[in-house]
């Protein structure tokens, strides 16, 4: 590593103003444009999506062979699938950005509100597992409403969260 300084100057003694349009390119070693902290992300994205591609196959083939109807395995294979996507949208946004240096804005909201859905999908797992648990009430009639106020709840404290974030941090 090192400094870099740039000057920029007029040889004009009068008040006259200068404009300048100045396009400053910063690569890593390679001409790589990620930063090096986020070099490995790719390979790294493509294996947990693989990874998370077979589990989900393995469920469903599990599920499959079990066939029972409970809610608790569609909502672990939502979940999953919900965390795939979140992976594929990661990989897209550090893909995108290898290649152009440049920050995809679309890729990058998509991937905050699947992150979203994907916190209320596992906080809908557990809830379930609560229930089966004695922890929730287990009478449907009284159960399902507060699975879904607490869900909803979460949600609504997951976008508050990340409003605040993207107001603190532009």
């Amino acid at each position: 590593g090192g400094d870099m300084i740039a000057l920029i100057g007029t040889c004009r003694t009068t008040d006259t103003v200068a404009e300048y349009n100045i396009k400053l390119r910063l690569l890593n070693p390679g001409e790589e444009e990620l930063g090096v902290d986020e070099i490995p992300l790719p390979v790294l994205f493509d294996v947990f999506t693989a990874v998370w591609i077979l589990l989900l196959i393995l469920w469903i083939i599990n599920w499959i062979w079990i066939r029972q109807k409970v809610v608790l395995y569609f909502v672990l294979c939502g979940y999953m699938f919900i965390k795939i996507i979140s992976l594929v949208l990661l990989l897209a946004y550090f893909n995108y950005k290898h290649n152009t240096g440049l920050q995809h804005e679309g890729v990058a909201i998509a991937f905050n509100i699947i992150s979203i859905l994907e916190s209320v999908a596992f906080f809908s797992v557990l809830l379930l597992l609560a229930s089966g648990y004695g922890i929730i009430n287990n009478k449907p009639a009284r159960r399902w409403p507060v699975i879904a106020v607490l869900m909803a709840s979460y949600g609504i404290s997951q976008l508050i969260s990340l409003f605040v974030l993207a107001t603190l941090f532009g």
